[in-house]
């Protein structure tokens, strides 16, 4: 990172509860904040604000708790937050797309990609992963998942590209070669 370390470690903090609202907003347990553009009066309009501050609230909230879950968990000052070591033989593939994991998944699968109780799986030993082609992984990412699916078990969805919409096809190969890395 390069910089100072419990700076480099916060950021990386704010950066994936910002990640995570966008999640909770998709999901519908949090009301966007963004205003549509158009112009309201009287009780529509305290209505709106009132549903905006709330929406901007239950955010704030939402980043806070992830804050302080994460701070809290970092034990001895530092701010960094765990991730797994890649190992010093793997391809450059490999350790870019763990970066890319941690980036654009870790809010729902966790910054060890073991999996966040209630939002998304472990990535460790998963038959999901297992059972499913490269190409058939990186289409399923693509896609992303309803909430409704039949095999959704979080009943959270998730988005196409993992929210991520930047991410291109090899950048999702990338994402593929590590995640075959946790199968072992």
């Amino acid at each position: 990172m390069g910089g100072d370390p419990s700076r480099d470690g916060v950021a990386s903090v704010l950066r994936n509860a910002v990640r995570l609202e966008s999640v909770f907003q998709i999901a519908g347990i949090v009301p966007s904040h963004r205003s549509e553009g158009t112009t309201m009066t009287g009780a529509d309009a305290a209505t709106h604000n009132t549903r905006t501050v709330g929406g901007r609230l239950a955010s704030l909230l939402v980043g806070l708790a992830v804050l302080a879950l994460a701070v809290g968990g970092c034990g001895g000052g530092s701010a960094e937050l765990p991730t797994r070591a890649p190992e010093e033989s793997a391809s450059p593939e490999v350790v870019h797309g763990e970066e890319l994991v941690s980036q654009s998944c870790s809010a729902c699968h966790g910054q060890d990609f073991r999996g966040v109780p209630g939002l998304g799986a472990s990535f460790y030993d998963s038959t999901f992963i297992q059972n499913h082609t490269d190409v058939e992984l990186v289409e399923f990412i693509k896609e992303g998942r309803a909430n409704d699916a039949p095999d959704n078990e979080s009943g959270i969805a998730m988005p196409p590209y993992g929210g991520n919409t930047r991410l291109t096809d090899e950048d999702l190969f990338d994402i593929v070669a590590f995640l075959r890395t946790l199968q072992e």
